[in-house]
């Protein structure tokens, strides 16, 4: 779980915003990318342009992924082999970051070559200074280094094999079916299997009178 935050924090704190001159900010096709995170593991996300989520897959030999909303505020831990899902609502600085609002100063640098995809280097401002990024013109993120890292452990997010493929839209929906579990919003990363919080209510469930 830990290494999935990381992965996921890195991400979304170096999507860049959208507008004339400056980078799209989410991919406007289909594409599953593999990115070698800051701590070394691979991480696969698959990117749905239509319902604008996000999949990681590949969290665990149990088949674990996670779903994330682009534009929404939640995020969802699948775990098929419990037949359970875990809804973790965003953090008020996560929404900073997947509105854009925490980022400032675009410049670009050029391009490069990533995963032997072409890309733009841009250099960007955000709430840990200086980063740059490498993204496509079709909003695909192939690298983000933050300023002054050396080597991969220092900062690095950078994709290692991109595949644009049409990808089954049932695969970014939650499971039928699922025992749900709500994390409140500020209370820390996992729980343990089987754990409701007290008040805690299944995605869409509403209170009884």
């Amino acid at each position: 779980m830990r290494h999935l935050a990381a992965a996921c924090l890195l991400l979304l704190t170096t999507t860049p915003a959208w507008a004339q001159g400056r980078p799209t900010s989410f991919p406007t096709r289909d594409v599953t990318v593999t990115y070698q995170s800051p701590n070394g593991h691979d991480v696969t996300i698959e990117f749905s342009a239509s319902a604008r989520r996000m999949r990681i897959v590949g969290m665990g030999a149990q088949g674990d992924y996670a779903i994330i909303e682009r534009d929404g505020n939640d995020m969802f831990i699948v775990m098929p082999a419990r037949q359970m899902v875990m809804r973790m609502p965003e953090s008020p600085q996560l929404h900073a970051t997947l509105s854009l609002r925490a980022f400032s100063g675009f410049k670009r640098m050029g391009s490069a070559t990533v995963a032997g995809v072409s890309c733009r280097l841009w250099d960007v401002q955000g709430q840990h200074g200086e980063s740059e990024i490498c993204i496509t013109r079709d909003g695909v993120l192939l690298r983000a280094r933050r300023a002054g890292a050396a080597t991969p452990n220092d900062g690095t997010l950078q994709a290692v094999k991109v595949v644009y493929h049409s990808l089954p839209p049932s695969d970014f929906e939650v499971p039928a079916g699922y025992r749900a579990m709500t994390l409140p919003q500020g209370m820390p990363g996992a729980m343990p299997p089987g754990a409701m919080p007290p008040g805690a209510m299944p995605p869409g469930a509403k209170p009884k009178p």
